[in-house]
């Protein structure tokens, strides 16, 4: 699930599922940071355990204020997380920033994406805002299947 900056919370629940490095792989399913107190140890953690990540909506939102973009042109004062900013260095944002959208086992018949997959669409055809934003599905006026960024009522 998502991190969200708790990177003691991590570190716990790796030590309770006797997670070894070298024997075991982490693969994180985005939202790395934010909300938590500690989102720059968390990119720092992931980078030392070599986990295999993707990208979601909150690692996308920090990239918008590291580089002021997007919601962001015009600065960060809305950022809730602009401590985080501060401990990053560029190499943390570039790894970040190079984040896959998914992740295929094709072994596992897996795919990871961070928030869901619309159906009937091959992973490389979907949208950007559904891997990282859809929260539900709902079929559209002509029968295929749409991605929706709240639940359908």
């Amino acid at each position: 699930g998502d991190v969200h900056g708790c990177a003691g919370e991590l570190r716990s629940l790796l030590d309770q599922a006797s997670f070894q490095i070298g024997c075991d792989t982490l693969v994180l399913v985005g939202d790395l940071v934010n909300k938590g107190p500690r989102s720059a140890e968390v990119i720092h953690f992931a980078r030392q355990m070599r986990a295999l990540c993707v990208r979601g909506n909150h690692d996308d939102q920090m990239l918008e204020a590291w580089f002021r973009v997007g919601r962001y042109s015009c600065g960060v004062d809305s950022y809730t997380s602009k401590g985080s900013l501060d401990e990053l260095k560029r190499d943390d944002i570039k790894w970040l920033q190079e984040l896959p959208l998914s992740i295929s086992f094709p072994w596992l018949g897996m795919v990871v994406v961070h928030a869901g997959l619309v159906p009937g669409k091959a992973v490389e055809a979907q949208s950007f805002k559904d891997l990282l934003w859809i929260r539900d599905v709902r079929r559209s006026s002509v029968g295929d299947w749409e991605g929706l960024q709240s639940p359908a009522q």
